[in-house]
């Protein structure tokens, strides 16, 4: 039937999406399509480099990952949180480069390229295409306050209700990112700026990881 389904060009996801034919016959697909040295399939309607392979996450320990990542894009971040499959978590555009990203709770992480428009890049709060004075003062302004979750404008950049230190170590992890690449000198991180807060605010009352 899978030859079938190559010969005609048709019907394919039905075999893909059959969950009995998976669970009956996982170790013969498994074989016949061999990705462990042919690479994943690819969709002929969109072409062999549509999209990139999934980028792997490393745990660094207490909830924070890193990524190492190949080019500027929108990317789909796919995490796991028992044994079970993996699910959609969010959707931003990360930098070139090495990433780390808070992902407490997560025994498992990887991204997939996003090719949707309308993504925003990774702490860029006020939705200007730059990480920088502008969203750190959303976060500053809201400061200990219990917020609608994942509201960008009111300072939380975790999207778990309260703004607090995660917010804050978020936009900073992401500082002077900016999509597309501007011309502007670097603005230094505020490091200076972020310890005066910790007198002025004082430390955060509660502490909450991502729901």
């Amino acid at each position: 039937m899978i030859e079938h389904t190559r010969t005609i060009g048709a019907a394919g996801h039905a075999i893909w999406y059959s969950q009995g034919v998976l669970d009956l016959y996982e170790a013969q697909l498994t074989a016949f399509y061999d990705v462990a040295n042919q690479g994943h399939a690819y969709s002929p309607i969109f072409g062999e480099n549509h999209r990139p392979a999934p980028i792997l996450g490393t745990f660094l320990g207490a909830g924070n990952w890193q990524f190492d990542v190949s080019e500027t894009r929108g990317y789909q971040l796919l995490g796991k949180i028992t044994n079970g499959e993996l699910q959609p978590i969010d959707s931003f555009i990360l930098t070139q480069g090495v990433n780390q990203l808070f992902l407490p709770g997560l025994i498992e992480a990887e991204l997939i390229a996003d090719n949707r428009p309308g993504l925003l890049l990774r702490g860029d709060l006020d939705a200007d295409g730059f990480v920088g004075i502008a969203d750190l003062n959303l976060v500053l302004g809201n400061w200990n306050q219990t917020v609608t979750a994942g509201d960008l404008a009111q300072g939380d950049a975790t999207g778990d209700g309260f703004v607090g230190i995660n917010d804050l170590n978020l936009v900073l992890g992401h500082w002077n990112n900016t999509v597309p690449p501007a011309n502007s000198v670097n603005i230094p991180e505020p490091t200076t700026l972020a310890v005066t807060t910790c007198f002025v605010f004082g430390a955060p009352t509660r502490y909450r990881g991502k729901r």
